[in-house]
């Protein structure tokens, strides 16, 4: 089995968490035609008590083509990639090593997209987006400091929406099926 059963994580505070600290996202949408699906990077904000996706692409982006055109109300579905931490993992960081690996964390979440079309959502959406992108900053930049026109001018470039977390599972190998030593040994080398 792959991934092993110990590198499985299913606590959802700790996947949430590394949604929140990794927010770019490699999305994965399934295109007609196509053998494979369109892959692209977008930044996600976590909402509505952590059970729904908040984002935004240009509307030349795949997605945005799809949710515009969806005159027939389909669902959009899409899947998406969060990675964590990794590292190279040498046989010189522990004489328990034999052949080298990789450690690694990822969230995987599948969901649907739903269009945001209403303006007063649009701002609400990136009002938050922007607040939670700008929390670390001396002075946070915030969306009131654009004239309306300005946002309106935004708007009509972007396509925002939101995804919900209908399934999402999680990988952390991080040398948990090594010894207690071994793993010590790890963390000294990768933080010495």
């Amino acid at each position: 089995m792959h991934p092993k059963a110990c590198f499985i994580n299913s606590t959802e505070q700790e996947l949430l968490s590394l949604i929140q600290q990794y927010p770019l996202a490699t999305m994965l949408l399934p295109l007609d035609k196509q053998v494979f699906p369109h892959s692209s990077h977008l930044p996600f904000y976590l909402d509505n008590n952590n059970e729904q996706l908040l984002g935004h692409c240009s509307n030349h982006h795949p997605l945005a083509h799809q949710l515009t055109s969806n005159r027939l109300n389909k669902e959009v579905k899409i899947q998406l990639i969060f990675n964590g931490e990794n590292d190279y993992i040498s046989p010189n960081y522990s004489k328990e090593l034999i052949v080298p690996t990789w450690n690694y964390s990822a969230v995987h979440i599948q969901g649907q997209v739903q269009l945001i079309t209403e303006y007063r959502e649009k701002l609400v959406t990136m009002a938050k987006m922007t607040q939670w992108f700008e929390r670390s900053q001396a002075a946070p930049w915030q969306l009131n400091t654009l004239k309306e026109k300005q946002i309106t001018n935004m708007f009509n470039a972007i396509t925002i929406f939101n995804i919900s977390i209908d399934h999402i599972t999680g990988i952390f190998k991080q040398s948990q099926n090594k010894s207690a030593n071994c793993q010590a040994d790890i963390q000294r080398a990768l933080c010495p």
